[in-house]
């Protein structure tokens, strides 16, 4: 072969590769960390407020300009670090494990740095009613738990618990069947008296208590003392109960002082 159609050759290699190359970033293909070729995954997540900033492993990616914005990432086939930041509210943190081709959701909180609210007074013809409601409300157990889409919230020996089913698809005698199991997990144990407990708005991930001086949200994660979760004030005070009505708000009391603390 001549130099001519050595070098002829050689170009249309090159020609044909970066063709290759650029159809299959086209189609959405990647050089993963782990040095293998395989697309990305997709984060996605719909922001309620505007000026919501998104970043991953510590990198701006993306500020909302809309309210209910949907935010779509193409990201690396990895385990992700993912923080959601909004000015006037605590930060939201989660991990997320992208994998090839699948879209990833994540629903972050949006919990304000100052509680807001109303306060309800004793002239108010519901104070009393409410007032009443709340220092009534017993603390769920493990014979009477808060329920909520099948997972089942309560305290024991000033423990909180979830227990969460599990479904498992099997195939059984060759024929395909799904199996349920009942997991019971260990959330936190504060040092002062739990007095209060629910979930958070419609979640089963987040739960809601009273503690001490305060009421508190918390990520429902396993001993959530020894891990990195979202734990954030919802009130301060002395020694506060609440009763939640709505998913939008509690009602606490502190004392003789009531409030609707908005969520």
């Amino acid at each position: 072969m001549t130099n001519y159609a050595k070098k002829h050759s050689y170009i249309l290699g090159v020609i044909i590769i970066s063709i290759v190359a650029i159809g299959a970033l086209i189609a959405g293909y990647r050089l993963q960390p782990n040095m293998t070729v395989s697309k990305n995954g997709i984060l996605e997540v719909t922001l309620p407020l505007a000026r919501t900033t998104v970043f991953v492993d510590d990198k701006k990616l993306i500020t909302t300009e809309t309210e209910n914005q949907t935010v779509r990432l193409p990201l690396s086939i990895n385990t992700h670090d993912v923080i959601v930041a909004r000015e006037g509210y605590f930060p939201w943190m989660t991990q997320v494990i992208i994998q090839p081709g699948i879209t990833s959701q994540i629903k972050p909180m949006f919990i304000t740095q100052n509680t807001t609210g109303q306060i309800i007074t004793q002239k108010d013809p519901s104070y009393w009613m409410i007032r009443s409601q709340i220092t009534n409300t017993k603390l769920p157990t493990e014979t009477t738990p808060k329920e909520l889409n099948g997972v089942l919230l309560w305290v024991s020996e000033n423990t909180i618990h979830i227990e969460e089913r599990i479904q498992d698809s099997k195939d059984i005698n060759g024929q395909p069947a799904t199996t349920e199991t009942r997991v019971v997990k260990k959330i936190l144990t504060p040092k002062d008296t739990i007095r209060s407990l629910d979930f958070y708005k419609d979640r089963t991930d987040v739960i809601v208590f009273a503690s001490d001086t305060g009421v508190y949200a918390i990520d429902a994660v396993e001993n959530a003392t020894e891990k990195v979760v979202n734990f954030y004030p919802l009130y301060k005070g002395i020694k506060p109960l609440f009763e939640k009505t709505e998913n939008s708000f509690l009602y606490v009391l502190d004392g003789e002082n009531l409030m609707m603390v908005v969520l």
